[in-house]
């Protein structure tokens, strides 16, 4: 992994030494001269060495480096979470399952972090990591009413510091809306579930909430990568904001992901209404509020009350509860039950986009 040689310096000044790059064709070493002898560290090719302007040396060490046990001795070596600028944050530490809690950490001195305490999750299975940083974790594969033990733990060597933070994962209680106790959800057809887990990045997130998914209230987010099997749909509630109005529009733009282990994307039938996993074009009062066989690079659009710029836009009103329902099809909007996806990539059991909600206002 890359390690930022930041942390390096501190090890120089506990030394009370200086730090000399040596440079050479095709391969870069940074020497650290100690009272016990030279310590060589390896620089990653292609990677610039800086002298920043508080004096410090910003570089990345090759892979696998760690302050060496023998020879040059490394016992007086710091690492700290919570001191010399080091820190290891949760945010929230009281999170609804399914959404996302934002995890920072500085391992001063450090050159390497590892993570644990949330089974099932991005944090435990991507390490080791880099001495700082900062990492979204969906907490779907989390148990709604218990309380986790989320630990960080950074070594330089065989020096070490870890921390524990308390993450608490409450359960979604919001009931479905009123009037929707009648209308017929998608997975009451047989052979169809509503997702409760997509990709996201590395790890997995539940898209049942705007929130969990992108992070901030609607209509602004970042991007989604939403990958769903066969014969599953995500259902995502959003409440508009109170001062929507006529000269509000936006859009869900996706495009096929460039990843190419990921699974290829098919047609999409996308719908917004206020009740979840609705998909019936006669449980839905605008008909532009449902639309099919949307491929890659389409957009789905929405606009504000009385809306009269543009056509073929799904109007919604201010402050009320949507869901924005989207499944892989290659049916027409009205077929009920849809038809099974077929992906991009035949061979596939499982389809992706990544999507990206835009505030277009006028």
């Amino acid at each position: 992994m890359k390690q930022n040689f930041r942390s390096t310096i501190l090890i120089a000044l506990v030394f009370s030494l200086a730090a000399v790059p040596a440079m050479a064709q095709t391969e870069r070493t940074l020497e650290l001269q100690t009272d016990d002898g030279q310590i060589d560290v390896p620089l990653e090719d292609g990677v610039p060495l800086r002298i920043l302007s508080n004096g410090d040396i910003s570089a990345t060490a090759q892979a696998g480096f760690s302050c060496p046990t023998g020879g040059a001795s490394c016992d007086d070596v710091q690492v700290s979470l919570n001191s010399n600028g080091g820190s290891f944050t949760l945010s929230p530490t009281t999170v609804t399952q399914g959404s996302n809690v934002s995890i920072q950490w500085n391992g001063a001195g450090a050159w390497e972090c590892q993570g644990s305490g949330l089974p099932g999750t991005s944090w435990n299975s991507v390490n080791p990591k880099q001495p700082s940083g900062s990492q979204n974790v969906g907490t779907s594969a989390l148990t709604a009413g218990n309380s986790y033990q989320v630990e960080v733990t950074c070594s330089n060597g065989p020096v070490t510091d870890s921390r524990i933070r308390t993450l608490t994962v409450q359960e979604d209680t919001i009931p479905d809306p009123e009037g929707c106790e009648d209308v017929a959800e998608l997975s009451d057809f047989p052979d169809w579930a509503e997702a409760t887990d997509a990709l996201y990045g590395s790890g997995v997130v539940n898209p049942s909430t705007w929130s969990a998914v992108f992070g901030d209230s609607f209509p602004e987010g970042g991007t989604f990568h939403l990958q769903l099997t066969k014969g599953e749909y995500a259902a995502m509630r959003f409440t508009t904001p109170a001062n929507l109005n006529s000269l509000s529009a936006g859009s869900i733009n996706s495009e096929i992901s460039s990843t190419s282990s990921q699974s290829g994307a098919g047609p999409r039938m996308i719908s917004i209404t206020t009740c979840p996993g609705v998909f019936d074009p006669q449980e839905i009062s605008d008909s532009d509020c449902l639309a099919a066989n949307v491929g890659s690079g389409e957009s789905f659009k929405w606009t504000g009350p009385g809306h009269q710029f543009a056509f073929f836009q799904c109007e919604l009103q201010p402050n009320t509860t949507y869901y924005l329902n989207m499944l892989f099809s290659d049916s027409d909007a009205g077929t009920l039950p849809p038809e099974q996806a077929t992906c991009r990539r035949t061979s596939d059991t499982a389809c992706s986009l990544i999507l990206e909600p835009r505030d277009n206002n006028l």
